[in-house]
């Protein structure tokens, strides 16, 4: 089981860790039975404890019920985190700095106030999650969601507008900060806690064991993904690939199946012709290509160009993947390249509706470009094409905000700059460099 299967089967014991610090602290709630751990388990040292009471009493793989206290620790180290960014960071341009300054008249103290209870309920209002039920519960008040979040919004408008992006301190920063905890913690879980450190910021944990991705109970069966051109089909098992992992068994179609969807579709469009009159397959078709990349929460499409960049003389799609990770450098970042196919009617790679993965090179209609390594730099956040050194070819500009010249949180960003190639697909390294330190600017050419 994946971490994200085992956190989808406990998802109330997560959500509910991650506000037990702060909701349970209140002596209003169950007249103070939980105020005393509630405080412990904002500390590093709660973390420790506790994995090794799990790993003590616990053993793998686990119930339902030691699932719910595994995943409600998870939750508490997202609050641990959130905490670390919003309460310890003490630049000046952190979202609480930022909302006291727009909405507080450069109250910092006011922001920390109300940030917690405010943030809680504008994600409450937008993915109908059960926070306010919490606090209802123990802080005896009477709001419902859309009742609070009606003042929260009033009150903080640049949290509500602000929160999911801002880039220190947004659930995005967070997101990318919690990962990178969780995996320490399921290190801690899988080889205990003297392989790490505790230092007082949770931020600051690392560990050195070995890093598992598995976690939790062992799957009772073997699970079938099945994508949707599967669906309705008449199909045999000679029509498919079968690719079986760990836990998964991959269906791929071949070309034998690719030629029977596309046969099924001709008739069902040559039917429709006779009912509508003349037409052609172009004018049926509503798009010309379906496109994803295999990494959850890359946002493909976050930024997008067309230009010439290998000048071929056709134009290329270009699109950014800010939120593209692998388990050791979380929103690295990548720019994906989709390239002119040739013998397509529109230029665009298409295979009869199936959708096309751009990280699979060996197609050969698209290139992937990634960003700087362990940097969680959002590498592609932002594109442009422009003849930078004036050559007559176009050339790409990629933004990587995240990116830290020395501290990975550090949020300095840079510029990466590639002169475009003649008929060449690829690109060796950025020609230049362009980054921030303090107050000031330094361009690096190559």
């Amino acid at each position: 089981m994946t971490k994200r299967e085992f956190l989808d089967d406990h998802r109330g014991a997560m959500f509910t860790g991650s506000v037990f610090p702060d909701a349970f602290e209140s002596s209003k709630c169950y007249n103070g039975k939980f105020a005393d751990l509630s405080t412990d388990s904002k500390s590093t040292h709660f973390l420790n404890v506790t994995v090794n009471y799990i790993r003590r009493n616990f053993k793998q793989p686990w119930n339902y019920n030691d699932g719910e206290l595994v995943a409600f620790l998870f939750g508490v180290t997202t609050y641990q985190v959130m905490n670390a960014v919003w309460y310890r960071d003490n630049t000046s341009v952190g979202i609480v700095k930022a909302m006291a300054n727009l909405n507080h008249h450069g109250n910092v103290t006011k922001a920390l106030e109300i940030i917690q209870f405010s943030s809680d309920v504008i994600l409450e209002y937008n993915l109908d999650l059960f926070y306010m039920k919490i606090y209802k519960d123990c802080l005896e008040t009477s709001y419902g969601a859309g009742e609070a979040f009606s003042e929260v919004a009033k009150l903080n408008p640049f949290l509500v507008r602000a929160l999911p992006d801002y880039f220190l301190g947004g659930l995005d920063d967070v997101a990318k900060k919690t990962t990178r905890l969780w995996t320490n913690l399921i290190t801690m879980i899988e080889n205990g806690t003297s392989v790490c450190t505790f230092p007082d910021n949770p931020l600051d944990i690392k560990c050195n064991g070995e890093k598992q991705q598995k976690i939790g109970r062992s799957p009772s069966s073997t699970s079938v993904h099945k994508k949707n051109w599967l669906k309705g089909k008449q199909f045999c098992r000679n029509d498919v690939t079968v690719q079986r992992k760990t836990y998964s068994t991959h269906f791929t179609p071949n070309k034998r199946c690719l030629i029977k969807i596309k046969e099924k579709r001709l008739k069902k469009l040559n039917k429709t012709m006779v009912q509508v009159g003349k037409t052609n397959l172009k004018d049926n078709r509503f798009f010309d290509g379906i496109y994803y990349i295999n990494s959850s929460y890359a946002r493909l499409g976050w930024s997008q160009v067309v230009c010439d960049v290998n000048h071929d003389g056709y134009d290329d799609v270009i699109l950014g993947a800010p939120g593209y990770s692998n388990p050791n450098n979380i929103q690295q970042g990548a720019v994906i390249f989709v390239y002119e196919f040739v013998g397509s009617e529109t230029g665009m790679p298409w295979k009869f509706d199936v959708p096309i993965d751009l990280t699979n090179l060996t197609l050969r209609y698209s290139d992937i470009l990634l960003g700087p390594s362990s940097k969680e730099s959002q590498f592609g956040s932002s594109l442009e094409c422009l003849d930078i050194n004036v050559d007559g070819r176009t050339d790409l500009v990629v933004a990587a905000p995240g990116y830290g010249n020395t501290d990975i949180n550090g949020h300095n960003g840079r510029i990466f700059i590639y002169y475009g190639r003649l008929n060449s697909s690829g690109f060796e390294g950025p020609n230049i460099t362009i980054t921030c330190k303090v107050s000031k600017l330094f361009l690096h050419q190559k």
